[in-house]
């Protein structure tokens, strides 16, 4: 299988102050992309615990509790987006330190974070992903904004503490003690009334817009242009910001069913 080949390979620029951000399009599931989700799916889902067929049952099982009349809920769309950001960050490199799956409802994909991953570097990095449904035109900015102001509200204690939460998942994702002792630390101070700001923290803000079964268009300057004048205003340690434009959530679903 060649990586490069797959419709997760990204267009990435460089904000002005430091920072990356990723562009992937998707516009279908091909051979190669296929392969990709199968060789990662029960890995991000709860680290390989079942094999790639009962992996596929428990995410479908998920799914099939999210319908509505209108079809797939906000909250399936929502998951659906996270998966496609663990496997591009997978692909980048970035270890997961958490499980797609939720440890307390077997049918649930929800957590503290979204995401927590590691480089080799040593950098620890928190991701909270937005989606939405293209209404008038393709807007990552706002969800970027959304997910930002998100992990700022977690880390400065306007929501509940997230590190406990975080902390169980890197334990059942077999994290190093090191990764370990970093989020219960954090977790003990939060319990301790220690608040954090966003500024000390690496992140990684993502956006996800599905379109309307009909591929368009994607400006990626403009994009670009909206996000990078966006985060000039925002305080982080680090940041990279993931934009991810899928012709529609029935792509995995799609697959889920092969």
């Amino acid at each position: 299988m060649s990586k490069k080949k797959t419709l997760l390979t990204a267009t990435e620029k460089k904000f002005s102050n430091g920072g990356v951000l990723h562009i992937v399009d998707i516009k279908k599931i091909n051979q190669d992309l296929e392969e990709l989700i199968d060789n990662n799916l029960s890995k991000i889902h709860n680290k390989s615990k079942h094999d790639l067929r009962r992996t596929k049952i428990l995410i479908k099982d998920f799914f099939e509790n999210k319908k509505t009349i209108e079809g797939l809920s906000d909250n399936a769309i929502g998951s659906i987006a996270e998966f496609f950001v663990h496997l591009y960050l997978s692909e980048k490199g970035y270890s997961q330190e958490c499980l797609y799956q939720n440890l307390e409802e077997d049918k649930s994909i929800k957590k503290g974070f979204d995401g927590y991953y590691s480089t080799e570097n040593g950098d620890e990095w928190v991701m909270e992903s937005k989606s939405s449904r293209k209404k008038s035109n393709i807007n990552h900015k706002n969800n970027i904004q959304v997910a930002y102001n998100d992990l700022k509200d977690k880390f400065s204690g306007k929501k509940p503490n997230p590190w406990e939460n975080a902390w169980n998942h890197a334990k059942v994702a077999d994290s190093s003690k090191k990764i370990l002792d970093s989020i219960k630390k954090l977790s003990n101070d939060f319990i301790d009334g220690k608040r954090h700001n966003v500024s000390e923290f690496n992140i990684i803000p993502s956006s996800t817009v599905f379109l309307n079964d009909v591929w368009e268009r994607i400006d990626q300057e403009n994009i670009y242009n909206e996000i990078n004048t966006y985060v000039q205003k925002k305080e982080y340690k680090k940041i990279n910001v993931v934009c991810i434009t899928q012709q529609t959530a029935n792509l995995f679903l799609d697959y889920l069913n092969k």
